[in-house]
């Protein structure tokens, strides 16, 4: 009797999942990641939209971006411009007028992707287009970004490099007395 049960609740499971019936996660699909770069670029709109405050960055960024981030913050001295002095996400200081397009999402593995945007300011006769690359990685079930740009155009080796920098110019202070042995 047992094992008739334990039987029809594993068809019963396996025919929930074949109908789509079991547990929601988020499929790395291209359709996923397009609905993620369309919303973040949906969100512009939002006059308390700030991609780049730490304190939202973890819905945007990959974990290892974020950390990125923060260091540039922590490294930076009060009152200094830090490394970052314009948004790359958009590629832009004011984000009034902007329209975004994606014209393309292709899947470079089960868990990353590469969105390329059309960025567009202004009117249609006087817009000025800007095209922005997406490294995109599944963070958990969600797409996230793990890099803007590529190559010498890229924000993670940008921030890399600017903290490395910060890091050389700002040692920091080692307050720790010499030990005894």
């Amino acid at each position: 009797m047992a094992f008739r049960t334990s039987a029809a609740i594993s068809a019963t499971i396996m025919l929930w999942m074949a109908l789509g019936a079991g547990p929601a996660v988020a499929s790395p699909d291209a359709a996923g990641a397009t609905r993620f770069v369309r919303q973040l670029y949906a969100r512009y709109g939002a006059e308390s939209f700030c991609p780049m405050c730490l304190a939202g960055a973890g819905r945007i960024f990959d974990p290892s971006l974020v950390a990125l981030l923060r260091e540039n913050e922590n490294l930076t001295p009060a009152g200094e411009m830090g490394a970052i002095d314009a948004d790359p996400i958009c590629r832009c200081q004011d984000s009034e007028g902007l329209r975004a397009s994606v014209t393309s999402v292709t899947l470079n593995g089960p868990t990353s992707a590469t969105a390329l945007v059309l960025v567009r300011f202004g009117g249609a006769a006087t817009a000025n287009v800007k095209s922005v690359s997406l490294s995109l990685v599944v963070v958990g079930s969600q797409w996230r970004i793990h890099d803007v740009g590529g190559g010498e155009d890229s924000f993670r080796k940008m921030l890399i490099a600017s903290n490395r920098q910060q890091r050389a110019d700002h040692p920091p202070a080692h307050p720790r007395a010499a030990r005894s042995h």
